[in-house]
């Protein structure tokens, strides 16, 4: 597993061999502002068109930021379209523990989530992985 960047937000890692993004959330995402989450975005959109990872994990467990709806609909016209366009099959969804935040997370998935991919939901990272790691999808 290799390390892409690191923010105040959020850390990004990359495993070639699972064909695999990882995008953390931290906890300091309390303090995360509407645009500091879309440029946190942009930059998973920047490693989604330079990997083409066919499985990503979303461990937002430690995020404190509720997902405004002008938001919700920014991330379907950026982020999910990079997903599709790249060949994204498979997107696990780590939940957080703040209420707020996990419904706007919900909320966004199911109102915008394209169903080209396949989106599942996990309370820890350990069975996200596992998911994704079952029935394999890896780069040809």
């Amino acid at each position: 597993m290799e390390i892409l960047s690191s923010s105040p937000y959020m850390f990004f890692e990359w495993d070639s061999l699972l064909s695999l993004l990882i995008c953390n959330v931290k906890p300091e995402s309390i303090r995360m502002e509407d645009g500091e989450y879309r440029d946190e975005i942009r930059t998973i959109i920047t490693y989604v068109n330079q990997h083409k990872p066919q499985n990503v994990i979303g461990n937002m467990q430690d995020m404190n930021f509720t997902i405004s709806l002008e938001t919700q609909e920014w991330l379907d016209a950026n982020l999910f379209a990079a997903y599709t366009k790249n060949g994204t099959k498979k997107l696990a969804l780590v939940l957080s523990k703040d209420l707020f935040a996990a419904v706007s997370i919900e909320q966004t998935m199911d109102d915008h989530t394209p169903s080209i991919f396949e989106t599942q939901y996990f309370d820890d990272i350990d069975n996200a992985m596992l998911w994704i790691q079952d029935e394999l999808v890896l780069n040809d």
